[in-house]
């Protein structure tokens, strides 16, 4: 994998292109989302919320930071997760993922260098519309968990998510349907679902 710094720079060149969008992110959602145009509306008028893609040197490569959520939170209990969460009135997307880096693992929001945004994807469960923002920072920050919502901080290297033996897949029981779910595999972490999504597209244009 490319130095940090060039990474950032080529990802930063690439975010102002077309993106590969939908079809990136179906590669790593579950089959019962059900067709695409029927969800497109409520994707318009999903509650606006976002994440914060937050790429950094760790260990001689670039790594991201994921979240695993508290077991017992409303919304998206126990999985793993960007930083992230509603935009509140008066906020960009930008702004919002920024806030949502401090208060969830402390990142300051003055220190991240936005390179863009990946397609919006639309949450059912929650009924949420996620901008992912992307951003850099040149040295790995001193995470700072929030107590209330984040359980675990994740910290995932980039070449592991490139391999493709890392993208699996498992028969789940969700909401009472036994459904084949795919994931990437980290140690003992599965990342699946919008996470999973907004990674593939990511990593597709990464592995461009």
């Amino acid at each position: 994998m490319a130095a940090h710094a060039d990474l950032v720079e080529r990802l930063r060149a690439r975010l102002r292109e077309p993106l590969p969008g939908l079809a990136a992110q179906l590669t790593m959602g579950p089959p019962h989302r059900g067709a695409p145009e029927q969800w497109t509306e409520a994707q318009e008028n999903g509650r606006p919320a976002a994440v914060l893609v937050l790429l950094y040197p760790f260990e001689g490569t670039t790594a991201l930071v994921l979240t695993q959520r508290h077991a017992d939170l409303k919304d998206h209990s126990g999985q793993i997760a960007f930083p992230g969460g509603r935009i509140e009135p008066g906020e960009t997307p930008v702004e919002a993922a920024l806030r949502e880096g401090w208060e969830e693992v402390g990142v300051n929001p003055a220190a991240p260098d936005v390179l863009g945004t990946l397609t919006d994807l639309y949450i059912p469960p929650s009924d949420f519309t996620v901008t992912p923002v992307v951003a850099a920072i040149g040295e790995r920050p001193v995470f700072r968990p929030q107590e209330e919502e984040v359980d675990v901080i994740i910290e995932v290297p980039l070449p592991g998510l490139l391999d493709p033996a890392s993208r699996t897949s498992a028969v789940w029981t969700i909401r009472g349907e036994e459904i084949e779910v795919p994931y990437f595999a980290f140690g003992e972490f599965e990342i699946w679902g919008a996470t999973a999504m907004m990674l593939a597209e990511l990593l597709a244009l990464l592995g461009e």
